[in-house]
Order: C-alpha cells, then structure tokens, then sequence
C-alpha cells in the first residue's frame, strides 16, 4: 500500500490492508466548523472596522489557503488511489 507523508488517511492500519480515514473526518469537521464560525464573524464585523477586519481577513486568508492544500494532496494521493481500487 502506499503512503505518504502529507496525508495519513492512506497509511493501513496495524496488521490491516484498511486505510485509516479517521484523520480524513477530522479535518473536514475542522473545516466545516471553521468556515461556519468565520461567516458569523464576517456577518458581525462593521464595514470600515479596520482593527477587526484585517485579523478576519488574515484568518480568512489561512483557512481558505489550508483548504487549498487540504483539496490538492486529495488530488494527487487519494483520488488517484480511489479510482484504482474501484476499477475491477
């Protein structure tokens, strides 16, 4: 099986040939909770409030950038893996 060092969702568990998706939940969790949390914080932050929006925007900025990475190393080490095992 192979693995990788960005993504342990493909890493087998011990003794198993049964990849261990139990960090895939996690991460999206945080991203669902994330993004949730961030609209309610852009919905209460004033137009033209410049020492709140530049914090939000930065933190807005890092959660998009991670789910940016997070979707890539999906395309290049899940995906393919999934297509694979699914093609007989």
């Amino acid at each position: 099986m192979t693995s990788s060092k960005h993504m342990n969702v493909i890493v087998p568990r011990s003794g198993t040939d049964v990849p261990d998706t139990h960090d895939m939940v996690v991460i999206h969790r945080i991203f669902r909770r994330e993004f949730h949390l961030l609209a309610e914080v852009v919905g209460r932050t004033a137009a033209g409030d410049i020492r709140r929006v530049v914090p939000v925007a930065e933190h807005l900025e890092f959660c998009l950038a991670a789910l940016c990475y997070h979707h890539s190393t999906e395309d290049e080490y899940l995906w393919p893996l999934l297509v694979k095992r699914s093609q007989p």
